[in-house]
């Protein structure tokens, strides 16, 4: 009776074994897609993927949760298509979704699916797909100076503070006062002839 008791134990136990891996859920693989701009249309993404640990193949995904509108939205392979939730994709229309983001969206779009092997078993643990989405780059550039005659762009400045030899608004010559000949030649006559004024009227 003892032995019957084991064999039966041993037989439910083996039934059962068999059971679990006949029915074991498929796996998801977690993805993390390379950056896109958010001023594109819709762009290709990396396929999604899982794992059937029955040793055959996943035959389609569930989509278990979608981007928000403020991320973007998920699109069949045509590009038109949005993909709705809940909806299930056969594996090969899940190698052509597409993404697109939002206008101004900055950050990561996500969403969730769910790996369905060809038994009709889900993966209970959806995988999260990561789409990080970049802005343009805006370069900045500097406030020109005022006291170098140049400002940081190369052009020349309109007003400045200092002049000197490296002052590109003109010559460093133009910028000192100069006097013609016949200048000089005025001011040595005024010269003179205060002079000889002085000595006449010392003379009288």
């Amino acid at each position: 009776m003892k032995t019957y008791k084991i064999l039966a134990s041993y037989f439910l136990l083996s039934m059962t074994l068999v059971y679990a891996l006949n029915h074991a859920a498929p796996e998801t693989d977690h993805k993390s897609n390379p950056k896109m701009l958010n001023t594109l249309g819709p762009v290709d993404i990396l396929n999604l993927t899982g794992k059937d640990c029955k040793g055959g193949n996943v035959d389609e995904f569930k989509i278990t949760s979608l981007p928000t509108a403020e991320q973007g939205v998920l699109y069949m392979e045509d590009g038109a298509t949005p993909v709705t939730l809940n909806q299930n994709i056969c594996a090969s229309d899940a190698d052509g979704l597409k993404f697109d983001p939002a206008e101004g969206f900055v950050g990561k779009a996500t969403f969730t699916y769910a790996s369905i092997d060809i038994d009709g078993d889900k993966d209970a643990s959806p995988a999260t797909f990561t789409i990080p989405v970049v802005g343009e780059t805006v370069k900045v550039i500097p406030a020109p100076t005022t006291t170098g005659g140049v400002d940081n762009n190369g052009t020349v400045a309109s007003t400045h503070t200092v002049h000197n030899s490296t002052c590109a608004c003109n010559d460093y010559n133009d910028s000192i006062p100069s006097f013609s000949v016949w200048g000089i030649l005025l001011l040595l006559m005024g010269t003179s002839f205060l002079s000889f004024s002085l000595v006449r009227k010392e003379l009288v």
